[in-house]
């Protein structure tokens, strides 16, 4: 296939052949470049390098908040956060202890998973919810407009949709992975 195209394995995954003639094509359009232009340049490259290190990292912190139901809501309960050393995603502010089956096979209980807080979500993503201001259940997000309803899904067959009024659900964030 490589010969039938007239091209190498790097190209054809990568789109261009790095190579020793690369690194040389490099330092001839940065030469032309203005000293301005340079820094941006260099300031660019400086940052990716930072960032491929930064993801060499083997482990963060972060606060597990509580506990949070994945099947009928969990009163909050007395919880004392606690700070843990994991492989965190990017984007996760907390982490939360997860009880129950009703998001697996993605989210199994006593799991701990990872959450950005905002306040609002996309229809279909997960999130971890307050209900009525003192449970908390991890679910599906979707809306039925006509009754102005907020309807929290599990992902795992066996459970049902549970309806809530709109003042009764609060968005605590999104689950990250």
């Amino acid at each position: 296939m490589l010969y039938f195209f007239n091209t190498d394995i790097y190209t054809l995954i990568f789109g261009f052949n790095y190579n020793e003639n690369s690194k040389s094509n490099i330092l001839t359009v940065y030469n032309q470049l203005t000293d301005i232009r340079k820094h941006k340049v260099y300031s660019y490259a400086q940052q990716q390098l930072d960032e491929q290190n930064s993801n060499l990292n083997e482990k963060s912190s972060i606060y597990v908040v509580g506990t949070s139901a994945a099947g009928e809501p969990i009163e909050y309960g007395d919880f004392d956060s606690e700070m843990i050393q994991t492989d965190v995603p990017a984007k996760a502010d907390k982490a939360i202890h997860i009880k129950g089956d009703s998001m697996e096979p993605k989210i199994a209980s006593n799991s701990i998973i990872f959450y950005h807080e905002q306040p609002t979500l996309e229809i279909g993503e997960i999130g971890i919810f307050e209900i009525n201001g003192s449970a908390v259940t991890c679910k599906k997000y979707y809306v039925d407009y006509e009754s102005k309803k907020i309807i929290l899904k599990s992902i795992n067959p066996k459970y049902e949709p549970m309806y809530f009024a709109r003042d009764q659900v609060r968005i605590l964030g999104k689950v990250v992975f």
